[in-house]
């Protein structure tokens, strides 16, 4: 920026040095010009006529040699005779000139008026011949008064001129200039979406605000927000829908905070507020951020649809958290990163612990990319049976990680981070292809047919791509759709209903059947679930664990089945671990039955064993 300013400095002067030589060139210029031409013009007049009348008199100096000069009336006579040739052709105005007749001593033998013209003057004397030898001058003087008054009027006219002139070009350049340069400045330093100031007007506020804190006790206060789930509005309503939400969000942030506080946007969804002589206790500053937080949190109207998002917000505070301003962004960042790694709609305070923490994070992320290239995932199955025939009829597909250093990693563990990187997308397409070449294999191997069910994730389901992976998936293992069950959320289904019945409708055409997992924990509307091509329900594990010591989950467990039998949907109890939990579901007729009570997940190659219905592989899903 001091680059900048330096250049804008320069031209400055430039624009004003300019108006000063214009005016100069003006004022001095044009009159100094009048007065050489009116010279040369005086000049040559004169020259010529004390030439012409020089000749004359040279005529009649020879007629009279040696004597000539001692005629002072033939002298005079001849000089009035040359004056008034001169008046009569009008070459000079009279009482201007005066004409005389001098020796090389300097003394004058005849002129025509013994008052010199007023001064300044000009001359120009012509040299007189007594045959070849040189006698004297025959001398023209001129007045250059009249002319120094004309360029004395000249100059003043041009001065004034000059002097509006310099004026003009120095005001309206230089406000032209700071104009144009204060718009630079502000879209160098502000978004062009939000006006907001952007990441180099906060960087060098930034930098100033720990300068004054060198000095002064120091209280700065850096919050960085993202928006949770923006990308859903973007893909569901449009980029324009997206624009006018993060300018309202803008403005709502803006009037939760002081005027003397700077927000920033980044760009995407990310806002950084910079705040300076906040009260330093953690109540305060936790009050601030619920103050934005809610005010992010009401609802927005976009495109004819009322759309609520939440955020996750980081906090760091200098000098505890950072002292420059790289460690202070970097520290908010992290802390925000940790408020949404932690389920979103949520803040985070900075810690020492949490970098550590982030590390791993960033780690398990590349680690991730690494296994899907290096082969390091796997699947597991769990049988489905069927309560009425005591049969398998289908599989759920449970991936494993086995990590050449840390042996086995839950999906706990890296499906989260896997989501938030954006890495489900291919690891849900391996596991999606894998399992359709399975359980093509077991077919083709002479197993009876039966269904295997894959989890899809909300970002796997709303990627453009989806409908395209599932069909090459098919494709690819030569699986008949009908042996293919995908498992969704609630929540997914309700982020944006219209959407996810027009794929749901797609691939129900194929063949394809869809169940909704971890049923009764989410927010379905009942209206809502009859409308969609959804052929099974699946109760969370939660209710089952309670079924035979909570009445509520008795109550909740029973009429998620009779809900499920009204809506011809076949109703899987997950987690069935006992056999008091499975005589319950027989009771209140569940159709099928999943877990450990049955079978572990197990390889591949275990799952048609005659015993396999008491495997254990020791590891939990």
């Amino acid at each position: 920026m001091s680059t900048n300013r330096s250049s804008s400095s320069q031209i400055e002067r430039y624009l004003s040095i300019a108006p000063v030589i214009i005016a100069l060139v003006i004022g001095l210029g044009i009159p100094a010009s009048y007065l050489a031409m009116k010279y040369e013009h005086e000049r040559a007049a004169i020259q010529a006529m004390s030439r012409i009348h020089g000749s004359m008199v040279i005529d009649a100096i020879n007629k009279n040699p040696d004597m000539w000069k001692f005629e002072e009336h033939t002298l005079n006579a001849l000089v009035e005779n040359r004056v008034a040739e001169s008046e009569a052709a009008e070459q000079l105005p009279r009482n201007q000139n005066r004409f005389s007749i001098v020796t090389l001593d300097g003394e004058v033998l005849a002129e025509n008026t013994d008052q010199p013209p007023p001064a300044p003057l000009i001359k120009h004397d012509t040299p007189l011949f007594d045959a070849t030898q040189h006698v004297g001058f025959f001398r023209v003087e001129d007045s250059m008064r009249e002319v120094l008054i004309d360029t004395t009027f000249l100059a003043a006219i041009c001065g004034l001129l000059g002097l509006y002139v310099a004026l003009s070009l120095r005001t309206l350049p230089l406000k032209a200039l700071r104009t144009s340069y204060a718009k630079l400045f502000h879209l160098a330093h502000h978004d062009s979406l939000t006006g907001l100031p952007n990441r180099k007007f906060l960087q060098d506020k930034l930098e100033s605000a720990i300068s004054i804190s060198l000095s002064y006790p120091p209280s700065v206060l850096l919050l960085f927000i993202d928006l949770d789930n923006f990308k859903d509005v973007n893909d569901s309503l449009g980029h324009a829908s997206g624009d006018k939400l993060l300018r309202t969000l803008g403005r709502r942030i803006l009037s939760s905070i002081r005027a003397s506080d700077t927000l920033s946007r980044l760009g995407g969804d990310e806002f950084i507020i910079l705040i300076e002589d906040y009260p330093d206790d953690t109540e305060s500053i936790e009050a601030l951020v619920n103050k934005i937080r809610s005010a992010i949190a009401q609802p927005v109207a976009l495109s004819g649809k009322m759309v609520k998002v939440t955020s996750s917000v980081g906090v760091a505070r200098y000098p505890e958290d950072g002292t420059t301003v790289v460690d202070l962004l970097r520290a908010a960042d992290l802390a925000m990163y940790d408020a949404k790694s932690n389920g979103r709609d949520a803040f985070s305070f900075y810690s020492k612990e949490l970098s550590e923490l982030v590390h791993q994070r960033l780690e398990m992320n590349e680690g991730i990319a690494r296994a899907l290239t290096d082969g390091e995932f796997r699947l597991a199955y769990q049988t489905q049976v069927d309560q009425k025939t005591k049969k398998t009829i289908g599989v759920e597909a449970l991936i494993r990680w086995e990590h050449p250093e840390q042996g086995n990693i839950p999906p706990s563990r890296f499906i989260p981070r896997a989501e938030e990187s954006g890495e489900i997308i291919d690891v849900g397409g391996w596991v999606l292809n894998e399992a359709c070449r399975q359980n093509r294999r077991w077919q083709l191997e002479g197993h009876p047919p039966i269904t295997v069910s894959v989890n899809v994730s909300a970002k796997q389901f709303s990627h453009e791509q989806f409908l395209e992976s599932v069909e090459q998936a098919l494709v690819a293992s030569d699986l008949d759709p009908q042996y293919l069950e995908l498992e969704i959320t609630e929540s997914l289904l309700m982020a944006d209903a219209t959407k996810a019945f027009s794929v749901m409708k797609d691939l129900k055409k194929l063949g394809i059947k869809f169940a909704i997992d971890d049923f009764g924990t989410g927010y379905s509307s009942f209206s809502y679930l009859k409308k969609f091509p959804v052929s099974t329900l699946k109760i969370d594990k939660s209710f089952i664990d309670g079924i035979c010591s909570n009445q509520d989950d008795e109550s909740i467990t029973r009429v998620i089945i009779a809900l499920g039998h009204q809506l011809n949907m076949r109703v899987v109890a997950e987690g069935v671990e006992t056999a008091e939990q499975l005589a319950f579901l027989n009771e209140s007729h569940c159709d099928v039955a999943q877990g450990y009570y049955f079978c572990r997940p197990v390889s591949p190659e275990r799952i048609f064993e005659a015993n396999s219905l008491m495997v254990s592989e020791n590891e939990q899903d």
